[in-house]
């Protein structure tokens, strides 16, 4: 199961959503999966801005895609 922010569900053109153990990559992020950047859970303040599909971020606790879809 998937949870979504009443939020961010009210901005336009952001996909989003929040895994769980059972499915880590929420359903309308998956058709993103080969360009997602690598990344591991932590817990910190480190944001990081992504210009390239499928870069390295070496352990933010958020990403800012530079463009839609990044």
């Amino acid at each position: 199961m998937t949870d979504y922010s009443p939020l961010l569900s009210g901005v336009p053109g952001i996909a989003h959503g929040f895994g769980n153990k059972g499915a880590l990559l929420p359903t309308p992020l998956q058709p993103f999966r080969n360009t997602l950047p690598e990344k591991k859970q932590v817990h910190g303040t480190r944001i990081v801005d992504i210009h390239q599909a499928a870069s390295n971020a070496a352990k933010p606790m958020a990403f800012l895609p530079a463009s839609q879809g990044s």
